[in-house]
């Protein structure tokens, strides 16, 4: 995936609640760090370290010529550059880049 215009893994994670990147990440594609908004309070890794979160940005994901903003919460440490919560793969735009490509929606 691209995220305003960088090319960076987008993981899925059945296990997280927001979709998030690393304060570094979010620093390099120049992503403006703004106070974070309808998130929970507390965040905290698969292994029950708490996650400590910088802010959320707005990034523009780019899949297979399909251009969405999307929300991403920013920790500090985070060991992914970019994690997709699974709400993200079932939005009505993925769906019809999906319907674009194989004819059908999931």
């Amino acid at each position: 995936m691209i995220l305003n215009k960088r090319r960076a893994p987008l993981l899925p994670d059945s296990g997280t609640c927001v979709s998030c990147v690393s304060h570094d990440f979010a620093l390099k594609i120049g992503a403006e760090i703004k106070p974070a908004q309808h998130v929970p309070e507390n965040l905290f890794s698969a292994n029950g370290v708490r996650l400590k979160m910088i802010g959320q940005i707005e990034a523009t994901v780019s899949l297979e010529g399909i251009l969405v903003p999307h929300v991403f919460v920013v920790i500090k440490n985070l060991n992914h550059k970019a994690l997709a919560e699974m709400d993200f793969f079932a939005t009505d735009w993925l769906q019809a880049g999906y319907e674009k490509q194989c004819g059908v929606i999931l």
